[in-house]
């Protein structure tokens, strides 16, 4: 494994929950646009990932996941995922050296409340975590960094 390789995992925010409501609803037609939408726009963000020179290792539902050559490929995908339009769904997103570490830092990120970025530098204490949960409100005022922690605008 090269030493600036890395991985970044993408998952939707509330697909599922706005699956299952639909479903509930017997709303067909928009059930049937809104997994269409969402699958559009999976392609969409792998395609543009490519075109930066990411290896495209799954493009699933609403998960991606690239395998990168260098840290600015990364931060490219970011900014372009970042200022796309957003019709169907937000990502929270996890930045590692593996696959695994992307993984925790996707879950790291969907528990400080979704539709976020997080990078892989050291383990994340608990503590925190919880200081980057509590700073949400501040975070959502500015374009903010903390430590491999952003928000997305």
């Amino acid at each position: 494994m090269r030493a600036d390789m890395l991985y970044l995992a993408f998952d939707g925010d509330n697909v599922g929950s706005q699956l299952s409501q639909l479903i509930e609803l017997g709303e067909d037609r928009e059930l049937a646009a809104y997994a269409a939408g969402v699958q559009e726009e999976m392609f969409e963000t792998a395609r543009a990932a490519e075109r930066i020179g990411a290896t495209v290792l799954m493009c699933s539902g609403d998960s991606l996941l690239f395998r990168l050559e260098h840290k600015s490929q990364a931060e490219r995908i970011l900014y372009t995922f970042r200022h796309r339009k957003k019709r169907f769904v937000t990502h929270s997103v996890g930045v590692g050296r593996t696959v695994q570490e992307a993984h925790k830092k996707l879950m790291h990120a969907k528990l400080a409340g979704k539709n976020r970025v997080c990078w892989y530098y050291e383990p994340a204490p608990l503590g925190r975590l919880v200081i980057e949960s509590l700073l949400h409100p501040l975070v959502a005022l500015k374009n903010f960094h903390f430590k491999g922690f952003f928000l997305w605008k």
